[in-house]
């Protein structure tokens, strides 16, 4: 379980990529969100696209999957854990799928998360596929 791993390098991954900028401009709040609550909780997390996104929209950098993937791909096999936040579209992600296949072929342990959306004005349907999901004391931070 991630929550006693915080000397573990924890890779978070989620959807990115949407036709509407506001759902990306959402995703990306969410996200930093959750990685700075962790980071400030002690934990040693990398969000890629925490860290692609900011580079990408200051420098002019393209900000599709393929453009980063050789890069994350290398970051996600030096990590001990895959947390995959499901925000709402995440398993239409095609990014999101490769980091999970690669993370299933490492043998890294997989943990998915729904986030507590609701202190970002965001209501989602529950997914009803029964796979199991952890929540820990850091989440739902501003």
């Amino acid at each position: 379980m991630i929550l006693n791993k915080k000397d573990a390098l924890i890779y978070l991954a989620a959807p990115y990529t949407h036709d509407d900028p506001r759902v990306v401009a959402e995703r990306m709040r969410i996200i930093d969100s959750y990685a700075a609550s962790m980071i400030g909780a002690g934990y040693r997390v990398f969000s890629p696209l925490s860290y692609g996104h900011n580079l990408a929209r200051r420098y002019s950098l393209a900000t599709n999957y393929e453009y980063w993937a050789s890069f994350n791909d290398e970051i996600l096999r030096a990590c001990q854990y895959l947390l995959v936040l499901r925000l709402p579209g995440w398993q239409d992600s095609k990014g999101l799928a490769r980091e999970i296949a690669i993370a299933k072929e490492r043998e890294i342990p997989i943990e998915y998360l729904y986030p507590d959306l609701s202190d970002f004005g965001v209501t989602i349907e529950p997914d009803t596929s029964g796979l199991s999901i952890n929540q820990f004391e850091v989440l739902g931070a501003n």
